[in-house]
């Protein structure tokens, strides 16, 4: 049965005790957990240990930020230091964060909130770094709660807390959610006629165009892109150019050598850093001979319009290249 993997994330030394006592909790909870001094980040030849340690989170569920004050090695990816670039990272690829702060580095930073232009020696961290980077945090819109302790059994106490909370939610939502669904298309269908009845009640020629873009705007292809490519925001275009346009941003390049004439394709032959490729593709009938989006209701559509897949690249067979 697979278990959650947490990723301890914090600088080493001042805080040795707190990862041990973390580790042998995570432990008892039946989860894995991921500390780099333990050997279980594993390293290559082709990227620093640093490189490994953020690929590593990619594959974790969970990744608890420690900050006390000591700032730690810098990264070679700017100004921030190993541990803070993990937290980014995390914080990029959207996986659940809990972030914990020595109380009198917490204490001393509202502090420093109100005296951030001033020439300060402050007492709990070595580089004032360190609050800069705890106002980053700050200012994420989301994932960015923090809680501050002075010892690892207050970590331990409410990370029982929180675990505990995000289980009892998990039920609640695994059992709610045929109502979540039917609640959210009856809300989607009462918004589409809505706005339906207000553009028909404008002047024909207006209204037209208006139920036009209403249809367009709820085109089932947003829905069907997202959800298959896994997007967290938006998807809207309105032709093929501009489905190109959007594609190439994400890396996905035109197929020049596409072989099938019911669909175009764009490939991405980058995906993972370069161990897999992602094919998009996407029915020809969506597009008129203008290349303009056709409209297309909910309950015409057909999910085998929009695929989407990725295959990992099989490594080159050494006895292929030997000439003899």
């Amino acid at each position: 049965m697979a278990k959650p993997r947490v990723f301890i994330s914090s600088t080493y030394y001042d805080l040795k005790s707190v990862r041990t006592d973390l580790e042998h909790f995570i432990k008892d909870q039946g989860y894995d957990p991921i500390l780099f001094e333990r050997g279980q980040v594993p390293y290559g030849r082709d990227s620093s240990p640093e490189e490994y340690c953020h690929k590593e989170i990619e594959n974790c569920d969970i990744l608890i930020s420690i900050i006390g004050g000591k700032i730690g090695t810098a990264s070679y990816r700017g100004t921030h230091s190993i541990s803070q670039i993990e937290l980014k990272t995390a914080f990029e690829i959207n996986k659940q964060v809990y972030i914990f702060i020595e109380r009198d580095v917490f204490n001393e930073y509202r502090t420093y909130g109100a005296n951030r232009d001033r020439d300060v020696e402050w007492q709990s961290v070595d580089d004032k770094k360190i609050f800069e980077f705890i106002s980053e945090v700050y200012s994420l819109p989301s994932n960015n709660a923090v809680m501050p302790f002075d010892t690892s059994h207050e970590i331990i106490s409410l990370l029982k807390e929180q675990w505990a909370g995000l289980f009892q939610r998990l039920l609640l939502e695994s059992a709610n959610q045929p109502s979540f669904n039917l609640v959210r298309d009856l809300k989607q269908s009462l918004e589409i006629s809505r706005k339906l009845s207000e553009g028909l009640a404008k002047e024909k020629k207006e209204g037209a165009a208006i139920v036009q873009d209403i249809l367009l705007t709820s085109h089932p292809i947003f829905s069907s892109l997202k959800e298959k490519m896994k997007i967290p925001y938006r998807v809207f275009f309105t032709n093929k150019p501009e489905l190109d346009s959007w594609l190439d941003a994400r890396s996905f390049k035109i197929d020049e050598f596409e072989v099938d004439d019911e669909y175009y394709e764009w490939i991405n032959n980058k995906w993972n850093k370069g161990k897999s490729v992602a094919t998009v593709q996407v029915h020809k009938s969506l597009f008129d001979d203008d290349q303009q989006l056709r409209v297309i209701r909910s309950d015409q559509w057909n999910e085998d319009w929009i695929k989407y897949s990725i295959r990992l690249i099989k490594a080159p067979d050494l006895d292929d290249e030997v000439p003899f």
